[in-house]
């Protein structure tokens, strides 16, 4: 059994969780990427001349991921729970309560005792049960694209659903967002989901679609462009 002194903190993955490393940090390259390209639609307003920019996507996504770990250095997360007393387990692997106050970590290091015992589970994507969903992909897998797809159909019109749409649909994708709700961006206040509305119609907004039939995913090759 292993007993630290202080505080334990348990990782399975990289630190900084899916905001850092899946989510927040590497989507806004995307977004600011697709604001330079919106921002086109105004050139001849101000008197400017030029076409739409060729969107090189696998070097977008290297700069999103170079950003990933730009961030990782400044932040530095090792070397600031050290200095607050925290014991890192990093990549510990599976762990579960051996009893309400241990933890066994299933990699061999053994069990970990505390007093209080707080689980941040944090979260993932998840593959949605409905035929031909194996062949369909997660936002966690967009950083593996070799080349922006000539369309995409997005299902899900929550945050992640409509941010990857509007940001694949500026660049050039041919894209269909599925939302089986009355509105798009359920929980978000009713002014988020008509700023988004007001991008139907235009050059590089995506297309709305009912989904409450049911959804099917035809088995391709080509799945991924």
């Amino acid at each position: 059994m292993i007993e630290p002194p202080g505080r334990d903190h348990h990782e399975r993955d990289r630190l900084g969780g899916v905001c850092t490393n899946d989510g927040c940090v590497p989507t806004r390259v995307l977004a600011k990427a697709a604001r330079l390209v919106r921002d086109t639609e105004q050139f001849t307003d101000f008197g400017l001349s030029g076409g739409r920019p060729l969107v090189d996507f696998r070097r977008l996504l290297d700069k999103a991921t170079a950003t990933v770990e730009r961030v990782h250095q400044m932040k530095d997360l090792p070397t600031r729970l050290q200095q607050a007393g925290v014991h890192l387990v990093a990549g510990a692997g599976r762990a579960r309560f051996a009893d309400a106050h241990t933890i066994a970590v299933d990699d061999g290091r053994g069990e970990f005792r505390a007093e209080r015992i707080i689980v941040c589970v944090g979260g993932h994507a998840r593959r949605l049960p409905f035929p031909g969903s194996e062949q369909a992909v997660t936002h966690s897998d967009i950083w593996a694209f070799e080349a922006l797809p000539a369309s995409a159909l997005v299902v899900g019109g929550s945050a992640t659903g409509c941010q990857l749409a509007s940001v694949l649909a500026a660049f050039g994708s041919q894209v269909t967002l599925l939302e089986t709700a009355d509105r798009l961006l359920g929980v978000e206040s009713a002014g988020a989901e008509l700023q988004l509305g007001g991008q139907r119609g235009r050059p590089c907004g995506p297309s709305v679609a009912d989904a409450t039939d049911r959804v099917a995913v035809a088995a391709s090759s080509d799945i991924r462009t």
